[in-house]
């Protein structure tokens, strides 16, 4: 489907909705500044879901490339939507663009400078590529928010041990056993010191 009937598509489905919401069934007063704000506020959200909606239908579609255009336009209307830059970053990198997909990931960060999932999502694209110290100061800097959840501390461990700095590692699964209860956490720390072990032979 052409891009273009896609994004018409979704926009009159939602402005038709909402007007048939909102279209009063006698004459009233003319509506308030602050009604009017609900309602563009109600057209933005709706238009958003309808398109996200599209969005995942292409991408099991294999329609990557649709998507990847639906994700960019979600961008640029809301962008803080996260998963937007997420998922192109995901399927550019899939289809072999490498560059592409570095940028929007970026792109995502600069626009989220206080999400610890965007500073993953960066340190992801490195460590899928075996590029573990580009990642590292990401992930650093990550565990820093609250709110980075445990899956963020493991990459940064992992990263830890594949760089060889053991003792960081070590104590980045400590960190994660006595913070996240994580019950992995004690195998992988003796598996780290049987490797230091053998490297000492």
């Amino acid at each position: 489907m052409h891009w273009g009937r896609i994004l018409g598509s979704s926009l009159s489905v939602c402005c038709l909705t909402a007007f048939a919401i909102a279209a009063p069934v006698q004459k009233q007063k003319a509506a308030s500044p602050a009604s009017s704000l609900k309602t563009v506020s109600y057209l933005h959200e709706k238009t958003g879901d309808a398109l996200w909606a599209r969005s995942d239908y292409c991408f099991h579609k294999g329609r990557w490339n649709d998507s990847i255009r639906i994700c960019k336009v979600m961008m640029k209307s809301e962008p803080t939507f996260e998963e937007a830059y997420g998922d192109a970053g995901y399927l550019l990198d899939s289809l072999g663009r490498k560059n592409e997909a570095l940028a929007i990931y970026k792109q995502g960060l600069a626009a989220n400078p206080k999400s610890p999932d965007m500073y993953f999502e960066v340190a992801r694209f490195y460590t899928i590529n075996n590029r573990f110290g580009e990642a590292l100061p990401y992930l650093q800097k990550a565990v820093k928010f609250p709110t980075a959840d445990v899956l963020t501390w493991k990459q940064l461990a992992h990263t830890y041990r594949k760089l060889k700095m053991y003792d960081k590692s070590i104590a980045t699964w400590q960190t994660i056993r006595q913070k996240f209860k994580d019950p992995v956490a004690e195998n992988n720390i003796r598996s780290i010191q049987n490797e230091m072990q053998q490297n000492r032979m």
